[in-house]
């Protein structure tokens, strides 16, 4: 979801329906110069839908823990949500349950 790209999100979301994005990166940066505010990257969630995000890692360059701790923060999300993309979307995706 993030790079210089992330204006872009709304369109590839609404064109190609089944595209999954992570957001390993782009929530250490918002509020940044030339970055989103966190209220817009909520809304940019909202937009493409919080049930096609997921976190990343981008290892080693962001500590988990403090991705975690961002998207916990993330203000306008639901608990629900909140646990959609910090494991039950990869959980869906990726076939993991029963």
């Amino acid at each position: 979801m993030g790079g210089a790209a992330w204006r872009q999100l709304p369109g590839i979301a609404r064109d190609y329906p089944s595209v999954m994005f992570d957001c390993c990166e782009i929530v250490h940066w918002l509020g940044a110069p030339k970055a989103q505010s966190v209220e817009a990257f909520v809304e940019l969630v909202r937009t493409v839908g919080p049930e096609r995000v997921m976190m990343g890692s981008d290892f080693p360059w962001y500590d988990i823990d403090a991705t975690v701790a961002r998207i916990r923060a993330l203000p306008g999300l639901t608990a629900e949500e909140q646990a959609a993309i910090l494991g039950w979307n990869a959980v869906r995706f990726f076939r993991l349950g029963s």
